[in-house]
């Protein structure tokens, strides 16, 4: 079973919407970078390549053959010496690192106040408002404080961990979960899941705001399936079944509204 797309058509009200959010986006992502940039040695005269995915998901190739899938509204910033003196990354946003092996110049993705570095690996990055997500996929990542090395943790294949900016803690390194990327594989994977967990997973991977009845009672069904380009519609109709029909939903442009069933 499936899901659509991540490259789907926008309605003209949400497309304006983003548009707008993306314009915001620009501003703050140039004054971001400049303050990062100054926590990278010998960076100031150094010029940068920026790569942008507006409204869409954008797979790049770098110079030195890693691939990087970046989530839509996200950004990286390379410079010119990429590749051969460094493998250094600025980034805000998602994305999905597939690192091509090198193990005298290790790859470092700078987000925040913190440092990402591998020499070989595959790993899911998320910078949100307080904090950064990192999924790794394949190999092992050095996960540290920029400006504090020994702030630091490692993670091996299928692990996952987040990092709070603020407090500048890590949480407890847990298991990964295939739906922190799905975004990336197009597959959304669910294992005994309890429902409201799926429901705010669904309202992220369809880009909706979740509005639930504060009278809405699951009465702590679990749900499995899964699924890779069934519709939203189609895997709430599964839920609904699971659940015994206890809820109503609506679905609109930018939320996804469930209430207690009539």
């Amino acid at each position: 079973m499936g899901l659509h797309t991540r490259a789907k058509r926008i309605p003209l009200p949400q497309y304006l919407l983003r548009i707008s959010a993306i314009l915001v986006l620009a501003f703050g992502l140039a004054y971001v970078l400049n303050l990062t940039i100054k926590t990278i040695p010998g960076s100031e005269q150094t010029d940068y390549f920026k790569e942008v995915a507006d409204l869409y998901t954008k797979d790049l190739t770098l110079p030195d053959g890693s691939v990087v899938t970046l989530n839509a509204g996200s950004s990286i910033f390379y410079n010119n010496n990429f590749g051969q003196g460094n493998r250094d990354i600025i980034m805000e946003g998602e994305a999905f690192f597939d690192v091509e092996p090198n193990k005298d110049l290790p790859f470092k993705v700078f987000v925040s106040n913190s440092t990402i570095e591998v020499l070989g690996t595959s790993f899911n990055v998320k910078a949100e408002k307080f904090g950064i997500q990192l999924c790794v996929v394949s190999g092992k990542v050095a996960f540290f404080e920029t400006s504090n090395k020994n702030n630091r943790i490692e993670l091996v294949k299928d692990e996952m961990v987040k990092y709070n900016t603020r407090k500048k803690e890590f949480d407890d390194k847990i298991d990964l979960n295939p739906n922190t990327i799905a975004w990336k594989t197009g597959k959304l994977e669910f294992r005994n899941t309890p429902v409201e967990e799926v429901l705010y997973t669904l309202a992220q991977y369809f880009d909706k705001k979740l509005v639930m009845d504060k009278n809405l009672n699951f009465q702590d069904p679990l749900f499995s399936g899964e699924y890779s380009t069934e519709s939203l519609e189609v895997i709430l109709e599964d839920l609904n079944i699971t659940t015994q029909q206890q809820f109503e939903y609506t679905i609109n442009d930018k939320e996804l509204v469930f209430s207690v069933k009539n």
